[in-house]
């Protein structure tokens, strides 16, 4: 068999690579918005900016809730990996500028 099936797959990878998945399909979609958009001024950051920046804040709830549901007792590996691929995205730079 060439690719395994969903239920083969770790769940920790399933989560992690699932929000790795939308945190690319994001960021990609705002590269790519940047190429055919017209230039932004100082006083409209444009639509790539924005698409970057909600990526960037829907990120941060999803984390916020995967959060809540760690602390609410549902610890499945599901739910670690959700956290760890927000945490290497959102605070991994946060970390990498401060040190």
């Amino acid at each position: 068999m060439a690719f395994p099936s969903l239920g083969s797959v770790s769940r920790w990878k399933l989560g992690f690579f699932s929000s790795m998945l939308f945190y690319a399909l994001g960021f990609a979609a705002a590269l790519v918005l940047a190429q055919f958009m017209p230039v932004a001024d100082m006083c409209n950051p444009g639509l790539p900016f924005y698409v970057g920046l909600l990526t960037l804040v829907l990120g941060s709830i999803c984390l916020a809730a995967g959060l809540l549901a760690f602390l609410l007792g549902y610890r499945t590996r599901f739910v670690k990996g959700v956290i760890a691929a927000h945490i290497l995205v959102l605070v991994g730079p946060a970390v990498l500028v401060l040190a």
